[in-house]
């Protein structure tokens, strides 16, 4: 089976791994993901999860090697998948059975605590060489964008503005920079067991970043209130302090900046669709800005 993009099939590349070589496999698509191809990939009545990269984020300029070398070392966590071969071009790892957890259950408080539990052990990765601020991702895909977009919806120079102040700025996030995050963990990229543990999947975006925007992309997504937004910095922290406040809320608006940024340099796949989705998350970029 050969994608659009005529990237190398799934019975090539079997050819090139020891426990795949001469095999009979069967396959299937794994619906999610934009930009990539992920297959499980089953043989010998044993799965495997099989992605093929794609370049439509190379703009980004995140390393793939580096990418492998992150998720060998979550893996040992115990964070994510096995790693079983892996290269620029694609990776094999064990398949993960489970779901994802709902949108509910990410603003429950025990979940809370279990989402940050794993996200602390992430920013414990080490000898990565992969940067990934929320700066470069929302940067990357504006650049991106520009290639099609005549001019910007109405209030995003405004939005680009405001990032760019919280930029100037950023010695006061100091403390919470130089760890390496998964910059990417919501629902989709999570897979609960049967028996209630936490895994992350898709560490495509991941890189050295910043904490706070690790915890405002839960915090944004699933609509924390403040008690919700003070549990999680009291998870992730053991104390709360009123700084964390403002801190919070700055990288709350870089991932809603995010949202706008991904869905135009992605526009093209469902046009309708993204425009309102990127009308909508600038609406919510003028409420943060005027509040």
């Amino acid at each position: 089976m050969r994608n659009q993009e005529s990237i190398r099939t799934i019975e090539e590349i079997s050819q090139e791994i020891d426990f795949l070589k001469g095999k009979k496999l069967s396959y299937e698509r794994l619906v999610g993901g934009l930009t990539n191809y992920s297959y499980k990939v089953m043989v010998d009545d044993q799965p495997y999860f099989l992605r093929i990269n794609s370049n439509k984020k190379s703009f980004l300029a995140l390393d793939r090697d580096e990418e492998v070398k992150a998720i060998k070392k979550a893996s040992v966590l115990g964070l994510a998948a096995k790693v079983l071969f892996g290269n620029d071009e694609y990776i094999v790892t064990e398949f993960l059975e489970g779901r994802n957890p709902t949108y509910n259950e990410l603003r429950e408080p025990e979940n809370i605590q279990k989402v940050v539990d794993i996200l602390k052990k992430v920013h414990t990765i080490e000898d990565v060489y992969r940067n990934c601020s929320p700066f470069d991702l929302v940067s990357g895909f504006l650049d991106e964008a520009r290639k099609t977009e005549k001019e910007w919806p109405e209030g995003l120079d405004e939005a680009i503005e405001t990032m760019d102040i919280i930029q100037e700025n950023n010695e006061k996030y100091a403390p919470y920079l130089g760890k390496y995050c998964h910059n990417d963990a919501h629902e989709r990229n999570m897979l609960v067991s049967s028996y209630g543990e936490y895994k992350l999947i898709d560490w495509e975006h991941s890189g050295y970043g910043n904490i706070m925007f690790e915890l405002a992309t839960l915090s944004s997504i699933y609509d924390y209130t403040e008690v919700e937004d003070k549990l999680l910095l009291r998870s992730y922290f053991g104390y709360y302090e009123d700084e964390f406040k403002q801190l919070l809320k700055d990288m709350r608006f870089m991932h809603t900046m995010l949202t706008v940024a991904w869905s135009l340099a992605n526009k093209s796949l469902d046009p309708k669709n993204y425009t309102d989705y990127i009308n909508s998350s600038i609406q919510k970029i003028k409420r943060m800005i005027n509040n």
